[in-house]
């Protein structure tokens, strides 16, 4: 009975995320081809910049809310109202880290225009994912596929009018932001309880931060993992390079939704059997492991045949240059699976700090191989990196989850 209402669970949150994902990756190919790939090039960059920026508005409070409301139900109210304000300060935070680098990377005033522009989000989609993931961390999945759903299909709704009445990749920008604003204030609107009266102390942040800091460094590292590509191409190649790489980069975010997924509905369910029962952990990783594998499988096989066609069919003949990184990107996906599940052992476990310095080597692995192939293969040389990274974490993945899995 628990393990089916876990597949429905999974079943409804991965639709939710696939659902959400696939729209707003139709909307991107529709974007792409209209755009052409020097102006969707910067579309995507300034994109993938902010995005690698979430990370530090979410100081790991939602890795963390995931492990403990599992343990601690009664005080979830509590719990929530203590790391509200927290996010807040910490999503602006990142807002002004973000501007901070892009000044420092040299990045043209343009670009870091459109960079604080596009930044604005970072607080509503922070604070939007806050609430998901609580009412994920409690099971109450409706909810989160509720909120899931609402701000991608009032953005792409909007960014659709804006850009068919002449307006350009920008307007896509204050698309996403108000969207989310009015969500959000829909959230606070609902419930008050969570944020007034307003109590703010920096002994409480200290104390979220002392406990939160290896999940927050650990999502900042995945999400720039998943990220500097595309920055990196930026960089070296410029924005027509770029804009060929973007359906290459959609694929790869759109199809991790579906491990991602499986492992956001498993966290408390980890959280529980790590702390106190690892013979049932290991079955249950081994379990998840062969199943991943077996999923990403077909997908790779499938659209590895089908790449020709889709970017001829729904991008046109200025993106023909993206199909070889596209379908070693297809092959790529089976790593991204299998590799997906391993951080609910570890993220659960007493070594989460000693894991950190290890997730940072694969960062490290990853940009020494970008700025190794790139020059050399181009997109290719991306998609490459990808792969060798993908394939060192697995290595030290598997390690860390043995280390955690055998201990008494």
């Amino acid at each position: 009975m628990v393990f089916k209402s876990l597949i429905n669970k999974t079943a409804l949150l991965v639709a939710a995320r696939f659902g959400s994902r696939v729209m707003t990756a139709v909307f991107a190919l529709w974007l792409a081809r209209r755009l052409g790939p020097a102006q969707f090039g910067q579309f995507i960059f300034i994109t993938s910049f902010i995005y690698i920026f979430i990370p530090v508005a979410d100081l790991g409070i939602e890795n963390y809310l995931l492990r403990v409301i599992p343990r601690w139900p009664n005080r979830r109210v509590k719990i929530l109202r203590r790391l509200f304000y927290p996010r807040v300060i910490a999503s602006l935070f990142a807002y002004s880290l973000a501007i901070l680098a892009a000044l420092i990377g040299g990045y043209s005033l343009l670009d870091v225009g459109e960079i604080a522009a596009f930044g604005l989000m970072l607080v509503p989609y922070s604070l939007s994912y806050f609430f998901q993931t609580y009412f994920n961390a409690q099971g109450k999945t409706n909810k989160a596929i509720l909120i899931k759903l609402s701000y991608p299909l009032l953005y792409l709704f909007t960014a659709f009018i804006f850009v068919i009445s002449g307006g350009g990749y920008r307007h896509v920008y204050w698309s996403i932001t108000l969207s989310l604003f009015f969500t959000v204030g829909i959230l606070l609107k609902h419930y008050p309880q969570v944020w007034w009266p307003v109590r703010l102390s920096w002994r409480r942040f200290n104390r979220v931060w002392r406990r939160t800091w290896p999940y927050a460094i650990l999502t900042v590292l995945a999400v720039f993992y998943l990220k500097v590509d595309v920055i990196m191409l930026k960089r070296l190649e410029g924005e027509g390079i770029t804009g060929l790489y973007g359906p290459v980069s959609n694929l790869i975010q759109t199809a991790i939704l579906i491990p991602q997924s499986l492992a956001v509905v498993l966290f408390p369910i980890s959280s529980r059997l790590v702390a106190k029962d690892k013979t049932q952990m290991k079955r249950l990783y081994w379990r998840m492991l062969m199943i991943l594998l077996l999923v990403s499988l077909p997908l790779a096989v499938a659209g590895f045949v089908m790449a020709d066609w889709g970017v001829n069919f729904l991008l046109g003949s200025e993106y023909l240059g993206s199909i070889p990184a596209l379908k070693l990107a297809c092959l790529s996906l089976v790593f991204f699976f299998v590799n997906s599940f391993a951080g609910n052992v570890i993220q659960n476990s007493r070594r989460v700090k000693s894991f950190v310095p290890w997730a940072a080597s694969n960062v490290v692995v990853n940009i020494g191989l970008n700025l190794f192939l790139i020059p050399q293969f181009s997109l290719v040389g991306a998609v490459l990196a990808k792969i060798g990274s993908e394939l060192y974490g697995f290595a030290i993945n598997n390690y860390w989850v043995a280390k955690v899995l055998n201990e008494k």
